[in-house]
């Protein structure tokens, strides 16, 4: 019975700090499981949306951008293209009508999601902003988080950046909005289940430890 208490006690602690806080996960695609969209159904189709994605997600934007861009300067940050299509803030199409980079990319989910990412990166030069907004949406468009984050890959890079990805604990997520300056993403992936923050399977294993030392001393005690 002292044993059970001490279980039950031990794995309370350990729920309670496992509890992992609405956070951006970095760099952690396998857990937000296959790429949901690649954008290489496109060829350079310059729009502000509405447009169905083939993922069943919808797109807009809030400037001229475009689906299946094949090339971007990302000024010191090297540059995109080469290797497959991607999605790019402004117009990327091989003769530009505009120069108006700065605004956002939106992905709306058909249903709510946990969250969602892609691998990204954005136009950089000395006094930008040199940096990406990225926002999860909920049912009325309202921000239920936003994480600013920024890249800094060189200016002799090539298709360098990194995935950034919003998980929810809550299934709430009905859209991600990515604002910037010159932002480009490819890859993108949808949450379908709640993903916990890396440090929680620490405290997890750290609250099992508890467990299994409870039950040793349980064990010697009875010696």
């Amino acid at each position: 019975m002292q044993f059970m208490k001490t279980f039950l006690a031990a794995a309370a602690c350990a729920g309670a700090l496992a509890t992992p806080a609405h956070a951006i996960l970095v760099a952690d695609t396998g857990a937000f499981g296959a790429v949901a969209e690649t954008f290489d159904s496109y060829d350079a189709l310059v729009t502000t949306g509405p447009e169905a994605l083939p993922s069943g997600i919808s797109f807009t934007a809030s400037i001229d951008s475009t689906l299946g861009a094949f090339a971007a300067d990302l000024g010191d940050n090297g540059t995109w293209g080469g290797l497959s299509p991607f999605a790019g803030l402004g117009d990327l199409s091989p003769v530009p009508s505009g120069t108006d980079y700065i605004g956002s990319l939106t992905f709306s989910f058909a249903a709510a999601t946990y969250g969602g990412g892609a691998f990204m990166n954005h136009y950089s030069f000395v006094g930008g902003t040199n940096e990406i907004l990225v926002e999860a949406l909920g049912a009325s468009g309202n921000v239920l988080e936003s994480h600013v984050v920024s890249f800094a890959t060189g200016d002799t890079s090539q298709n360098a950046g990194g995935f950034y990805g919003i998980a929810r604990l809550t299934q709430d997520v009905h859209a991600l909005r990515f604002s910037g300056d010159g932002v480009v993403l490819d890859d993108l992936r949808v949450a379908t289940q709640p993903i916990p923050e890396p440090s929680t399977y620490a405290l997890m294993a750290g609250g099992l430890g508890l467990l299994v030392f409870a039950a040793r001393r349980r064990n010697h005690a009875r010696v």
